[in-house]
């Protein structure tokens, strides 16, 4: 949701927004209120939920700045490949998944659509290899950070 950063409350809920749009969404962000800053602009927003609940958001001067400088605290670590032998605890038509390697972790995210005839070649329960990218995405003033998994591929485990 493109307003969830105008409904963010605090660095936590920025985090959060980070992991689900990326970094570069937040760049894009951070460029559109610097030139607001630079051109002495005020924002009034606002949008309904899907549940017609309405939100707003009123950008002084101060509040866009500050927004700007928290943005610019939200980087991207280098993503990290795991190879995961493990069992698949879910999956979805909508491109998410669960699986619970045997090293105990579980690992929730998202495939694209490309995957979705492999996956769905596998059952809930059954014993899988995957090869799954770990993007961290880290506030660097607070250190709090938060990880997004992505499957890169996945097979059925025979035996």
């Amino acid at each position: 949701n493109t307003f969830g950063l105008f409904s963010s409350e605090d660095s936590q809920g920025l985090l959060d927004f980070a992991s689900k749009c990326g970094t570069q969404s937040i760049k894009s962000f951070k460029t559109f209120l610097n030139a607001i800053e630079v051109c002495s602009l005020e924002l009034n927003i606002s949008w309904n939920s899907a549940l017609a609940k309405e939100y707003s958001w009123v950008g002084d001067k101060n509040k866009i700045n500050q927004l700007a400088n928290s943005l610019s605290h939200i980087v991207s670590e280098q993503p990290v490949i795991h190879n995961i032998e493990g069992v698949l605890i879910t999956s979805s038509l909508r491109g998410n998944f669960e699986i619970k390697g045997i090293d105990k972790k579980t690992y929730k995210g998202t495939y694209p659509v490309e995957l979705l005839e492999k996956v769905r070649e596998i059952r809930i329960g059954e014993d899988c290899m995957s090869v799954i990218e770990e993007a961290r995405i880290v506030n660097s003033a607070t250190k709090q950070s938060r990880s997004v998994f992505t499957l890169k591929s996945v097979s059925r485990l025979e035996g």
